[in-house]
Formats: C-alpha cells, structure tokens, sequence
C-alpha cells in the first residue's frame, strides 16, 4: 500500500468546486485508491471528472441560476473593464509602465504587461460574483467561467495551426504560449478570485434541502 498522500492541489480543488452531495466520501473513496496504486494522473482525471459531472448535473436541475451566474459575472467582467482600462487612459499609466520595458525585451515582456490588467478584471469579476452568491458560489464560478471558456475557443482553430507550426519552426513557440495563455488564463483568474472571496462548497440542491429541513 502507498504511503505517500494523493495530489495536494486536486484534493483542494474537489473540496471546493465539486457542488454534488457527499463530498467527503468520494473525497475518502479517491484516496483509498490511490493509495491501492493508483497513479497521480488518475488521481487528476477522477478529480477533474467528478466536478464536472457534478457542475453538469446542477446545471440540469438549476438552469436557471447558470444563466444568472453568465450574466451577472459578464457584466462584472464589463463593469470592472471599464473601470479599470479608464483608469489607465486617464492617468496614462500603462504608457509609462510600457516604457519602463527595456528596449531590447519589449517583445517578449510586453504580452505579460498586457495579460496583467486583464487577469485583474478577470478576478475582479470572479470574486464579485462568489462575493454576492455565497450560498452557491462554486456553482455559479463554473458556470461564468465555463462560458467564458467556450468564447474563448473560438480561437482554438488558430492556436492549433500554431502548435503545428511550432513543431517545425521554434520561433512559433512564444506566440503559442501566448494563444494558450489566453485561452486558459480568464477561467483561471476567476476561479482564483472566487476563492479570494470564499467559496462556499453547497451546492443548490443541498441549499435547497436545508431550507426544507
């Protein structure tokens, strides 16, 4: 039997994002497979897998509360974007932060500087949409960020061509690193400005419950 515990960050991922009942033992059924074998890969998929079952199954039942979750958190992404890019032409402080790059790294530290105001507004709107539905907050960030997801791949045609060119011309890495950064980097922030303000495991069933009882 294995010794060492299962992956650190998936078993906190579970706690925090699976939104079906009985957490707690999947969680204890997981790491008893683990630690029978099972490779931390598996471990991963398992994880993965569960939350997004579970996130599937809510949305079948509460349909509803992902529209709610898309429009409010899209119109958080809005708001803060508006607020945070007005800033920054009205004191003009992404001019002066471009210039303080080095010439010669402008290239490659640009899309960073880039990528950092809008990773902002993407956790912005992740925490103030877990900050007004606590009750249920996990629920409604898959839901946002799952959508923002999907609009995101609509670039995925383009990101695929890179790769291909990437494998013949390295000089075509940088640019699909950038791709990848943002196809993946919005659900990301989100996700870490949810867990900023507190994500709250009950699912809508098991709120639903609870106001029964």
């Amino acid at each position: 039997m294995r010794t060492s515990n299962p992956p650190i960050v998936a078993t906190w991922l579970l706690e925090r994002l699976y939104t079906g009942e009985k957490s707690e033992s999947l969680i204890g059924d997981l790491v008893e497979c683990y630690s029978h074998g099972r490779s931390g890969a598996w471990y991963w998929r398992q994880v993965l897998a569960a939350i997004a079952l579970s996130f599937c199954k809510e949305v079948r039942g509460h349909i509803f509360l992902a529209i709610r979750a898309v429009v409010t958190g899209w119109l958080a992404f809005f708001m803060f974007r508006f607020i945070s890019f007005g800033m920054l032409s009205r004191f003009h402080l992404w001019l002066h932060l471009y210039h303080k790059v080095p010439l010669l790294f402008v290239g490659y530290a640009a899309a960073p500087l880039t990528f950092l105001p809008w990773a902002l507004v993407w956790i912005a709107s992740g925490w103030f949409l877990a900050s007004h539905h606590r009750p249920h907050s996990a629920f409604m960030l898959l839901a946002f960020s799952g959508s923002v997801l999907l609009w995101n791949l609509q670039g995925l045609p383009w990101t695929i061509h890179l790769l291909f060119e990437a494998m013949s011309n390295p000089r075509f890495v940088p640019q699909l690193a950038f791709d990848l950064m943002e196809l993946t980097l919005p659900p990301i922030c989100i996700a870490f400005g949810g867990l900023l303000a507190g994500l709250s495991k009950t699912s809508p069933s098991a709120q639903e419950k609870q106001h029964v009882t």
